[in-house]
C-alpha cells in the first residue's frame, strides 16, 4: 500500500509538473507552430484530467491557430482533441464529426 501511494503520489506530481512547465512555456511563446504544439499538449493533460471545457478551449485555440500558419498536423491534432472531449462528455455525433475531419489532414 505504501509504495503504491509513493508511485501515484510521484505520477500526480509529475503532471502537475508538465503542466505547470507548458504553461510557463506558453506564456512565453510567440504566435507559431510551437504555440500549436504547446496548446494542444496541454489541451490533452486537461482533457484527461477530465476538465473537458479547458480542453475544448484550448483546442479551439489550436485549430485557429492552425488555419492562420497552415499547419495541417497541428489542425489535424486540433480535430482529435476535440473529438476525444466530445467523446468525455458522451456526445458521439459531435466525437464523430470532429475525427472524421482529422484523417485529411495528415
Amino acid at each position: 500500500r505504501v509504495l503504491f501511494r509513493s508511485v501515484f503520489s510521484v505520477g500526480i506530481m509529475n503532471a502537475q509538473s508538465k503542466k505547470d512547465s507548458l504553461i510557463d512555456k506558453l506564456k512565453k511563446s510567440k504566435e507559431d507552430t510551437n504555440k500549436v504544439n504547446l496548446l494542444s499538449a496541454l489541451c490533452d493533460i486537461y482533457r484527461r484530467e477530465t476538465n473537458n471545457d479547458t480542453a475544448l478551449l484550448l483546442s479551439k485555440q489550436t485549430e485557429a491557430l492552425s488555419i492562420k500558419w497552415k499547419f495541417e498536423k497541428g489542425l489535424a491534432g486540433s480535430y482529435t482533441n476535440q473529438g476525444n472531449v466530445y467523446m468525455n462528455w458522451g456526445r458521439l455525433s459531435n466525437s464523430h464529426l470532429s475525427e472524421s475531419k482529422s484523417p485529411f489532414y495528415l
